[in-house]
């Protein structure tokens, strides 16, 4: 299910309009380092060895919609405008 909504989210990253034409270091870390580490943090829990999996899990799955939503957000609402 994760790695779906990660293909959702590079679907809707580089499939629709606008497409950013510069990409500065906050937006780059923004919509591509953060939802891979989401990914990372749902696909391999036992890698933070501070909190229990669930938490992990919890916390990438977080991390992966709000993403999401950011994304759909400015890709349909403020960049068009």
């Amino acid at each position: 299910m994760g790695i779906g909504l990660m293909g959702l989210y590079l679907f809707i990253l580089y499939g629709f309009e606008p497409n950013l034409q510069y990409i500065n270091k906050w937006n780059s870390k923004l919509f591509t380092f953060i939802p891979f580490v989401s990914l990372v943090a749902i696909l391999f829990p036992n890698f933070n060895r501070r909190n229990p999996e669930i938490v992990t899990i919890i916390l990438g799955w977080t991390g992966l919609i709000t993403s999401l939503i950011i994304l759909v957000y400015f890709k349909f609402f403020y960049w068009i405008a």
